[in-house]
């Protein structure tokens, strides 16, 4: 049940839960871009992004789906 539960969340919401992190990805790819014509050290710039942005992008999309998904059952129990 939880699978499936998961898989009609997936369905319903897939374009911000896939380019959270895909934009945050791409903007480290374009600050370390930066850092490279430089001539600065791209492996901690890299380091940093997936650090400090991918655990609170994360976090980000679980509260999503858990907030989404109780909206749906408070919607459900009123009808």
């Amino acid at each position: 049940m939880f699978v499936d539960q998961l898989y009609y969340e997936w369905k319903l919401h897939w374009k911000p839960l896939l380019l959270a992190p895909v934009a945050l990805m791409l903007a480290c790819v374009l600050f370390a871009l930066l850092q490279s014509s430089w001539k600065e050290n791209v492996g901690r710039t890299c380091l940093g992004f997936a650090e400090v942005f991918l655990p609170p992008a994360a976090g980000v999309i679980a509260g999503a789906i858990i907030i989404i998904s109780l909206w749906g059952r408070i919607k459900m129990s009123r009808e």
